[in-house]
């Protein structure tokens, strides 16, 4: 994967939250609303029901946000850690922002099976979807790179 090393005065990577003198682990994760959720604001759509596709297309997106927060909080049970502990990361952002490594997570985790794919810019499809690096360094934070 590649992590950019942040430029301010902390010079922050993420690979700085993976130990390099003993074995670790980190978590990667890929859920998603499905692709009924796209048929169905497609639809509402296409007959002309704006107002219920875009409110359908929030809770769509919240619901895989809300999974992804659920997923991440089992991951702290299963490591013992403190439920505010550790982060999940997702392409595109600052600290993994080259979204051609989702390939990577793909090749993985081979999300293909609960009906995640990849368009040619590496977005997810369905876009009610998302995917994330989680690591439980007690010092991950958010940053800018």
């Amino acid at each position: 994967f590649t992590f950019p090393r942040q430029h301010d005065e902390e010079q922050v990577c993420l690979s700085d939250y993976v130990s390099q003198n003993e074995t670790d682990n980190f978590a990667m994760t890929a859920v998603t609303a499905g692709q009924v959720a796209s048929k169905v604001i497609n639809e509402l759509q296409e007959n002309g029901e704006l107002e219920k596709s875009f409110l359908f297309a929030g809770l769509s997106t919240q619901m895989a946000e809300g999974l992804a927060d659920y997923i991440h909080r089992k991951i702290r049970l299963e490591w013992g850690i403190d439920e505010k502990q550790g982060l999940r990361y997702s392409f595109g952002y600052p600290a993994c922002p080259d979204l051609k490594d989702q390939e990577k997570l793909y090749r993985l985790l081979k999300p293909e099976d609960i009906g995640l794919g990849l368009t040619e810019a590496w977005q997810m499809d369905p876009e009610q979807s998302t995917s994330a690096l989680v690591f439980h360094h007690p010092q991950c934070t958010y940053y800018k790179v």
